[in-house]
């Protein structure tokens, strides 16, 4: 009987609300690979930020809020987190935190703020962001 290759080895994991699941390694190394989605219409702040990230997490890029949910749609369950520009064209990051809500994604996917504008960060709580970090970094 030939022995299984790393690669092809399966676990049997059991989830409360799905039942059984065989993973292949492959599949559980992703599912616990953290991922963050960093959200700005800035190039060189998207590089900054994950100059900062990029050691610990994997991480994945989006120029306006209309890419950015097309990434929360096609990667949301393995998002670990988004850092969200608020001022953007084609769709702020204002409206990417109401659409959020609207779909009850601020819920599953914690959301920080990146902002230059004091009076934004009470608005972008009270739509649900977890948190927000000031521009320009330190």
């Amino acid at each position: 009987m030939a022995a299984a290759s790393p690669s092809s080895a399966k676990t049997l994991m059991q989830y409360p609300r799905f039942g059984y699941i065989m993973f292949s390694m492959a599949t559980q190394i992703e599912l616990f690979e953290q991922t963050v989605l960093i959200v700005d219409d800035e190039d060189i702040n998207r590089k900054m930020m994950a100059n900062i990230l990029a050691y610990e997490y994997k991480i994945i890029y989006a120029s306006d809020g209309k890419e950015a949910m097309e990434k929360i749609h096609k990667y949301g369950h393995r998002l670990s987190l988004v850092l969200l520009d608020l001022f953007m064209p084609n769709m702020s990051g204002f409206d990417v935190l109401r659409q959020m809500n609207k779909e009850r994604l601020i819920a599953e996917i914690p959301v920080i703020v990146l902002t230059s504008d004091k009076t934004s960060e009470i608005e972008s709580l009270h739509l649900g962001a977890a948190d927000f970090l000031t521009k320009p970094y330190d």
